[in-house]
């Protein structure tokens, strides 16, 4: 089956921080450069191998859960305890075997389909979204599995608010999940507008 990778990686967390001429710049580049990325695509049991020699049950299992962190917030000081819960989708995980490898970020990819639930004790934060750790395995490569996802201020679950000054320009929460080397880390970023501009703070990061 052939596909066409989005080599372009999230490519809204790299455009909402650039003017609109920047955008349209980005967006053709990215088209063209995706039209040469084909390759096949096959799916995988969880516990059947991978080409590098591990499987997705490997990478899942010690995750799979309830995840209690304690994340620092390096815009407002002190931290937060969040609780982060994964459990793998019954849709199959994907291994991406990329055709053009001589295409910057044309790399093999294998994507793991989860359920997310990630929240707080205080209901700060009660979001839950479906989505893909992703990993790209080429030499320029970025290392683990990446799970990002945006959350618009109209969609958010818990009790969440801005700071009063951000309130009128507040666009969503963007919240990102690494797994690498065995480990869980993340990030929740706060993006808004800023005249002709758009803007982010890490607000929670562990």
């Amino acid at each position: 089956m052939d596909f066409s990778v989005l080599n372009c990686r999230s490519v809204l967390s790299h455009i909402v921080g650039i003017s609109v001429i920047a955008v349209v710049a980005t967006m053709a580049a990215c088209s063209y450069q995706d039209n040469l990325c084909t390759g096949t695509q096959e799916q995988l049991q969880w516990d059947e191998e991978t080409p590098q020699g591990t499987t997705p049950e490997d990478i899942i299992a010690p995750h799979e859960g309830e995840n209690e962190v304690v994340a620092s917030s390096p815009q407002h000081g002190g931290s937060q305890s969040i609780t982060v819960s994964l459990v793998r989708r019954e849709k199959k995980p994907t291994y991406y075997l990329e055709g053009n490898p001589e295409i910057e970020n044309c790399s093999d990819q294998l994507t793991l389909p989860v359920d997310v639930e990630i929240s707080t004790a205080n209901g700060t934060l009660d979001e839950t979204f479906s989505d893909e750790f992703k990993n790209y395995t080429g030499d320029d490569a970025e290392e683990g599995l990446v799970l990002e996802q945006w959350i618009f201020a109209e969609d958010i679950e818990g009790t969440w608010s801005p700071e009063v000054a951000t309130q009128s320009n507040f666009l969503a929460l963007n919240i990102k999940l690494i797994i690498d080397d065995g480990n869980l880390s993340g990030e929740i970023q706060e993006w808004r507008t800023t005249d002709n501009y758009r803007d982010h703070d890490v607000i929670w990061s562990w």
